[in-house]
């Protein structure tokens, strides 16, 4: 099947709904033409429909081009993450159910060619916290696939320190973002420095393309792109290859009138106290003032506020949805929000202001406040702005906001009576430099105001705008990430264990002399109080509690670290803290430590598969994830509020609806009988009878909650409000209910029952639990199973043959060291192999810890042993180093050691099974002290460079996961 460049347009209205812009078809047309190869720098206003990049990425690889199959929009605000990820699950949906004939139907089958053996065409992935929303991208890396995600995460994966990975997958995740991966880097000017890096690695640290297929580009997005020394590109000293707008679409009737539209705004001075706190008071009180006088303007229907600060958005909300002279609808958008949370807000936003929306009829008047997070990318269209001052180029991308499709100039024009928006400055702005904005903020109120100014256009072809040299004075000063050299890729490719002076990579991501303060995520349930946290005796149940119900990313919500210490800690700046927070990074250091308070409250954290009870805020680190009870309070209107320290209700506790959005239904007895409620009441979980629901469940649990839940999936038909989506999947689950679906941890009043369905896990990320999958599994045909992915793989990836050999070896060979006796008598836990059959995995299931620990003990199996090392030294002298080393690292050990080695018993092991024989006397030596391990691991590296070998690492080692995942139980 061919795909011609002719038929993009037909492929782009049945996506959209309407014709593609003319540069979308000429970009299209080149990258036929230029065999794959993007452009360096795809230059396009606002309203310029960028977005689609992603559209023509994926059918460009339908159509067989030599182009990259995973397709990653970075840019760095969450909310635009949010949004991105939602277009992308749009295209997948689009495909799913595409006509039969159809030009979806043509790039849906293009795609699912590209794959071996899959029925997905498509994946779609989120990455925006420590938490990952999302693993199908990083299950395959032979399906095409669409990641939103932020600089941190993207740079922190692709530098093999990815926040929120475990030791053991880094290098699989850097494998899979620097191979065959096409970064789409939206609104660069907010990512210099990561800019910068990518072109680094493009020019000096990919792989040979006569050793492993090259399909690995960047591409830079922009709709403010800025010249001279503040360009990324410049910074790196090279220019890049540009696409821009030509005639044709400055002749177009819509992308023209967009760019027409005038923007014109008021310039209003606030006199501020020095004190930030103070500050912000009056800041939120002016601006109230002005949103109340907009929004009484007939020709007014939406208002957009944007402030710098988080405790801003929300002072302002409250104020605006209690003031009673106000008519109107008050949306809060903040990126300082829950995912669950900001998803209901931004869907209402979209109903509301979506660029084309049509509100429903009888929609009054619509106010949203926001931060920094809707200024780039967002597609939203306000009638009118209220914007505190900020840099030049983050004004223009908020006035891109702004009569966005410019349909208000077209009807309106610049009459007299039009609605002008407002810019508000302080006296301050000239004399201190911001804290996140530094002089740059300053300089454009300076300019703003300069020669008595006080209303100016910030339409894209206003005269008013500043030329290139003119606004090079109104910008923050870029900053520069240090140079990446091949001995710090030395460093960072080394995950197991990782060098004492490791690398620090945030300053090659955001630039030196930032403020490196990185965030947590934090998440509330109302199932853990503060006396549980108090109680060291629950401890192991709080552990058992947060591993049978992971935090997920629905309910998690990124919060700089530093201020969720001084939270913690009841700091007596609290409100000084508060009054700083931005949605954006800071460029100056932090000065304050948190000051004396209410005393420390402790946390749950789960961090790296562990979940401990902190007691101390400065034990928190980058990364974890925070759980707190909602009685500490610390949101307003679903966003961070740390000065309210009002409970929380228990309805805000949604960790089973966010799981739910992550494919996974759950629901815990902790939460039910929480208060007193009508028969009626709208929350299923205050009117659960968990008395008897307890009492039935410690004789007859499965019958018992089956009978339960049958009677509530009854009452769910019940004409008030409920969580439909939550008893969609109750009602399917109901009358399957097993013993396996149902655990039981300690609380304080109790056992506390939680009804998780068993399912297929990622056995083999956690290489403590990777041999267990549920059922037995014999060791040789998980061999050959594994081979004949790998083989699969390959031949859909263009792994030469050669290559392709050895890799089909390694995953033939990987587990040849269970053999080991011991080995398999942990397997069958404890007891002596009957059938003569060798095991891969074991009957345990993966997530029964205990379980799995006890039957190591009864089989003898020395702690700390790892049987890749033994299957490493059981293959042959001549066998290619690189086969050696995806043996003995398919569970990222040996990268370049493995964890001391000690085996008193010093057993031999004698694998023998249709791939031949294979003796070792002394097996474990081989991942020793000077042993060949660490040789095998630098060999492999100088042939096939640091990306080169994680992505044949991460071939082999997913290919491990997918066979374990095929036998897993359902």
């Amino acid at each position: 099947m061919t795909i011609r460049p002719d038929e993009f347009d037909a492929f782009f209205v049945e996506l959209n709904g309407f014709e593609p812009f003319p540069w979308q078809r000429r970009l299209t047309r080149q990258l036929f033409d230029d065999g794959g190869v993007w452009p360096e720098l795809i230059d396009l206003p606002t309203a310029g429909g960028k977005t689609s990049t992603v559209e023509i990425a994926l059918f460009t690889l339908a159509a067989g081009l030599p182009v990259p199959r995973r397709i990653v929009f970075v840019v760095d605000r969450r909310t635009i993450v949010q949004q991105a990820a939602e277009h992308a699950r749009t295209i997948r949906s689009a495909l799913r159910g595409a006509p039969a004939g159809s030009a979806l139907a043509r790039v849906h089958d293009g795609l699912l060619a590209r794959t071996a053996a899959a029925d997905e065409p498509l994946v779609v992935a989120e990455l925006r916290g420590a938490i990952e929303q999302d693993r199908e991208w990083s299950r395959r890396p032979d399906v095409a696939a669409v990641v939103a995600s932020t600089v941190d995460q993207v740079g922190s994966r692709l530098l093999f320190r990815g926040y929120g990975v475990s030791d053991g997958m880094l290098p699989v995740h850097a494998g899979l973002l620097g191979n065959d991966t096409l970064i789409l880097l939206d609104e660069v000017h907010l990512a210099r420095p990561f800019a910068a890096l990518l072109r680094r690695v493009r020019a000096r640290f990919r792989p040979s393309a006569q050793l492993l297929p090259d399909r690995w580009q960047v591409v830079e997005l922009s709709a403010t792109h800025g010249s001279g020394a503040h360009d990324s590109a410049a910074l790196d000293g090279a220019e890049p290859s540009r696409f821009t707008l030509d005639e044709a679409d400055h002749a177009h009737p819509v992308l023209g009138r967009r760019m027409a539209a005038v923007k014109p705004a008021e310039l209003i001075s606030v006199t501020v106290p020095a004190d930030p706190a103070k500050a912000l008071t009056a800041l939120v009180r002016r601006q109230h003032q002005e949103a109340k006088r907009l929004i009484t303007n007939p020709a007014v229907r939406s208002l957009g506020i944007v402030v710098n600060r988080v405790q801003a958005a929300v002072r302002l909300g409250r104020e605006l949805t209690a003031d009673p002279s106000i008519d109107a609808e008050v949306l809060v958008l903040t990126g300082r929000m829950r995912g669950w949370d900001r998803e209901q807000a931004l869907t209402r936003v979209r109903e509301l202001v979506g660029s084309g929306a049509t509100p429903a009829p009888g929609t009054g008047a619509v106010i949203v406040v926001a931060t920094q997070t809707i200024e780039a990318g967002a597609d939203l269209d306000f009638d009118v702005m209220i914007t505190d001052c900020a840099p030049i180029d983050s004004l223009i991308q908020r006035f891109g906001r702004v009569d966005r499709l410019g349909e208000l100039t077209a009807r309106l024009g610049d009459a007299a009576d039009r609605p002008v928006s407002r810019i508000v400055g302080t006296n301050r702005a000239t004399k201190d430099d911001d804290p996140i904005y530094g002089r740059a903020l300053g300089a454009t109120w300076a300019w703003l105001t300069a020669h008595g100014r006080t209303r100016i256009d910030l339409g894209i072809r206003s005269p008013d705008r500043p030329d290139p040299d003119e606004q090079a004075g109104l910008l923050p000063i870029p900053l520069r990430g240090p140079v990446l050299t091949a001995g710090q890729l030395d460093r960072l490719v080394r995950t197991s264990p990782k060098p004492d002076a490791d690398v620090e990579i945030d300053s090659y991501l955001h630039g030196l002399g930032r403020r490196p303060d990185q965030d947590v995520e934090l998440v509330w349930r109302a199932d853990i109080t503060a006396a549980m946290l108090a109680d060291p005796g629950i401890a192991q149940g709080l552990a058992d509690l947060l591993v049978a119900a992971p935090p997920t990313p629905g309910e998690a919500m990124s919060v700089p670290l530093s201020a969720v210490r001084g939270w913690l800690s009841g700091g007596s700046d609290a409100a000084d803290q508060a009054a700083e927070l931005s949605d954006v990074d800071a460029g100056a250091p932090a000065t304050r430590s948190p000051g004396r308070g209410r005393g420390s409250r402790p946390a749950l954290v789960r961090r790296a598969g562990d979940v401990v009870v902190v007691h101390e805020p400065s034990d928190l680190r980058p990364g974890d994830a925070v759980v707190v009870p909602t009685e500490y309070g610390g949101l307003s209107l679903g966003s961070w509020d740390p000065l309210s320290t009002d409970p929380l209700p228990a309805d805000m506790d949604i960790a089973d609806q966010a799981a739910l959005t992550q494919g996974r239904f759950q629901l815990r007895t902790a939460l039910f009988g929480a208060g007193a409620a009508a028969p009626d009441s709208p929350d299923f979980r205050l009117v659960v009878p968990t008395p008897v629901l307890v009492e039935a469940a410690d004789t007859g649990a499965p019958a018992a909650l089956r009978e339960w839940l049958a009677a509530e999936v009854a009452r769910s038909t019940h004409p008030v409000v409920r969580p439909e989506g939550w008893w969609v999947r109750a009602r399917d689950h109901v009358d399957r209910l097993q013993v396996a679906d149902i655990r039981t941890v300690p609380g304080p009043s109790g056992p506390v029952y939680l009804i998780v369905p068993a399912r297929a896990t990622d056995i083999d990320t956690d290489p403590e639990r990777s041999s267990a999958a549920g059922r037995g599994y014999p060791l040789d045909e998980h061999l050959a199973d594994v081979a004949e992915i790998t083989a699969a793989w390959c031949a859909r990836l263009g792994v030469s043959d050669e290559l392709t050999s050895e890799l089909v070896t390694a995953a033939g060979l990987h587990d040849i060291g269970k053999a080991d006796s011991r080995f398999q008598m942990m397997l069958r836990e404890g007891q002596v192999e009957s059938d003569g059959r060798l095991l891969a995995k074991s009957a345990i299931p993966p997530a029964d810890r205990d379980r799995n620990r006890r039957a190591a003990a009864m089989a003898g199996y020395p702690p700390g042993l790892r049987h890749e090392v033994a299957s490493a030294a059981l293959l042959p002298p001549a066998t290619p180093e690189l086969v050696r080393f995806l043996v003995a690292g398919h569970h990222g050990y040996g990268r370049p050691f493995f964890p001391p080695q000690h085996d008193p018993g010093a057993e031999p092991v004698d694998y023998v099974g249709p791939p031949g024989r294979f003796t070792a006397d002394q097996p474990y030596r081989y991942g020793g002290v000077g042993s060949a391990a660490a040789v095998d691991f630098a060999d492999s590296v100088a042939r096939y460079g640091w990306f080169g070998v994680a992505w044949l690492e991460a071939i082999v080692r997913l290919a491990d996961h997918e066979g374990s995942r095929r036998v897993a139980q359902p």
